[in-house]
């Protein structure tokens, strides 16, 4: 399993929102709470991209976000380890599924623990 690891928060925001030019307010358009004071309350967002291309059928590409999403949600943990308290997690997590082929649960979850320890 290939998995790439994009940190999103290198990204620039789209639709002028960088500068603050967006109409909601930051706590709308972040969808949680102002108060990033505490790193073990803030869990980074997640895209998870299966291709068309290589699965046409919707099924076969929401069997396999939903293994990625269940990994994630088992090993998620790793990114808020105690030895790492002085290193924020970052702000969002894409994980895209580059495969050609349908893989097991196991092997998605070994290549996502990996993937976690690499941030």
């Amino acid at each position: 399993m290939t998995v790439r690891l994009t940190d999103a928060s290198q990204q620039p925001v789209a639709n002028g929102q960088a500068d603050g030019n967006s109409p909601y307010p930051d706590e709308t358009r972040s969808g949680g709470t102002s108060d990033r004071s505490q790193p073990s309350e803030i869990h980074p967002a997640i895209l998870i991209v299966v291709s068309k291309r290589n699965f046409k059928r919707a099924v076969d590409r929401n069997l396999l976000r939903r293994r990625i999403r269940e990994a994630y949600r088992l090993n998620k943990s790793i990114l808020f380890r105690a030895e790492d308290q002085s290193k924020q997690p970052p702000a969002a997590i894409a994980f895209l599924y580059t495969a050609k082929a349908k893989i097991s649960f196991e092997e998605i979850e070994k290549g996502m623990k990996l993937a976690l320890l690499k941030l």
